[in-house]
């Protein structure tokens, strides 16, 4: 049950940072749209850090 339960997180963690990629090219499109400085503000998650804090989650059992 816990392989299964890490399998379905890892995946949620992958669509996710796919997600992310999809929105930092929308989001450099805006400011290019603005004429923004492409530096001036920016929202990024680590892959490591996700990793990271998805390993220290506690498993719990989602019986529904």
């Amino acid at each position: 049950m816990q392989t299964y339960v890490a399998q379905k997180r890892r995946r949620r963690i992958n669509e996710l940072l796919e997600e992310q990629a999809k929105l930092k090219l929308e989001l450099a499109d805006a400011k290019r749209i603005l004429m923004v400085d492409p530096t001036s503000w920016s929202y990024d998650c680590e892959r490591s850090f996700v990793s990271c804090c998805s390993a220290s989650m506690p498993v719990t059992n989602y019986s529904r």
